[in-house]
């Protein structure tokens, strides 16, 4: 079903003044959520579509957000449609699954041919790489993008749960490790989510400025479970300041390949890892808090980390792209059984300015990484063997004398000067390591938060 957005619907809904009709030509749900009256979203989207604040939306199963269908060969079976999706400052999303529902928020509803909802739906928000998302969210009014669980009811934390739905997917076309050739490529991404790669480190896939994801990570195949964000290729030209994943049963945030900067990022105890790249992803990311959630039955499944950090199995494909992420002024804060940084299979890894409180298992494994810059950072609580002892111009400390607020500094904190001016980010690539360069803010407080606290905007339900 391919959904043709046009302005003249919104023209006429507005001369009309008809109440409670839902804008772009969305049909209705047959509930109010969060206070709003509520419309669908659901199958494939061509043109512009925009979200207004004066309605909250429903996920319906896989939404795509503009058109690229390719059959195994990689050929395409249908003339490429680009989409545009603007979410207005304060629009809340909700993904439904009938088979996650203990609510009973579906009852008596259908989809768009008249059949009623049921089973197993696995619903996400994929962005194609010919196409842009556009979220205007605000301190005052971010977005959300949640699970519908319990949303009409009082109390609606109590019915969500991680893995209620998919997650969102930015596919773009920088490059990836993965290519044989960058200017051809094109890569399928983790459970028929889109079609990913390219040449172009520039690139842009849109904007997203103050958006909040949580419970997603639903595996949508047999194999895969989507993360909160998923960014394919993404590249230098998409603005990405203030974004928070929130109780993901998959990973937090995961880069396959691309050139990326963001600005203010914020991991809030996922079932899985906080920051994870790979496939020649070459990122720069400032002002960044990882919260670990408690793992107490840990044992020999204990596999999620606060970074988890690849290149490639390959060594032809690190030669040709080698992943190098710069994080700078992150926070990192542990819980029981964590973990800390997870660097292999080839990697290069920056990390400067950070701090890393209560990680009680280990600070980090670098088996397999490659060039490792780690400068100015204090480590909380890392046992005398862990390797980071072994690094030379970082500190070593002890979570109490660090006087950390969980990631929030208190007004006497060590962390809050020290901070090493930084001029050069990215020896590989002097194109990159100017566009880092452009977005990088000096500072001198150490870790993600300095005398403001930038992650006030977001809404912890525990």
């Amino acid at each position: 079903m391919v959904n043709k957005i046009a302005l003249v619907c919104i023209i006429m809904f507005a001369q009309l003044g008809l109440a409670n009709a839902c804008p772009s030509g969305l049909r209705a749900f047959n509930k109010q959520l969060a206070g709003k009256d509520t419309c669908v979203l659901e199958g494939t989207y061509v043109g512009d579509l925009e979200l207004t604040s004066g309605f909250n939306y429903i996920l319906l199963g896989p939404v795509y957000i503009g058109s690229e269908k390719r059959n195994t060969n990689l050929q395409l079976t249908e003339p490429l449609q680009a989409a545009q999706l603007t979410i207005n400052p304060g629009v809340a999303i909700f993904a439904l699954n009938p088979s996650k529902d203990r609510t009973g928020v579906w009852a008596g509803f259908s989809d768009a041919s008249g059949n009623l909802v049921q089973g197993d739906v696995k619903s996400f928000l994929s962005v194609t790489r010919d196409s842009k998302i556009v979220v205007k969210g605000t301190a005052a009014a971010p977005v959300l993008m949640s699970s519908a669980q319990g949303e009409h009811l009082v109390n609606s934390a109590e019915a969500k749960r991680p893995g209620d739905w998919g997650g969102l997917v930015i596919s773009g076309k920088a490059k990836s490790n993965k290519c044989n050739d960058f200017a051809t490529c094109t890569l399928p991404g983790e459970a028929n989510t889109g079609w990913y790669g390219g040449d172009d480190d520039y690139h842009s896939s849109g904007v997203l400025q103050y958006l909040q994801v949580e419970y997603g990570g639903d595996r949508v195949d047999s194999q895969k479970e989507l993360n909160g964000i998923t960014f394919n290729s993404v590249g230098l030209g998409t603005l990405i300041d203030n974004i928070a994943v929130l109780y993901n049963s998959d990973d937090c945030i995961e880069f396959f390949g691309g050139a990326v900067t963001a600005k203010n990022v914020f991991c809030y105890k996922g079932e899985d890892d906080g920051v994870d790249t790979t496939d020649g992803a070459r990122i720069f990311l400032q002002n960044g808090v990882v919260v670990a959630e408690a793992y107490p039955t840990a044992g020999e499944d204990n596999d999620r980390h606060m970074v988890e950090a690849d290149s490639s199995k390959s060594d032809v494909n690190n030669q040709k792209l080698r992943s190098h992420p710069v994080l700078v002024n992150f926070t990192f804060f542990g819980g029981v059984n964590s973990q800390g940084l997870k660097l292999r299979r080839g990697t290069n890894y920056t990390l400067i300015n950070s701090v890393m409180v209560g990680v009680d298992t280990w600070c980090m494994d670098p088996a397999g990484a490659m060039d490792l810059l780690f400068s100015s950072n204090i480590f909380g609580d890392c046992a005398a063997t862990d390797p980071v002892a072994q690094m030379s111009g970082n500190e070593f400390s002890t979570s109490n004398s660090m006087m950390m607020n969980q990631w929030v500094p208190m007004a006497s904190s060590p962390v809050l000067k020290g901070a090493e001016y930084i001029e050069e980010f990215f020896a590989d690539d002097m194109d990159l390591d100017e566009a880092f360069a452009d977005v990088f803010e000096e500072v001198d407080y150490r870790g993600a938060i300095g005398q403001d606290d930038w992650t006030t905007w977001i809404q912890t339900r525990d």
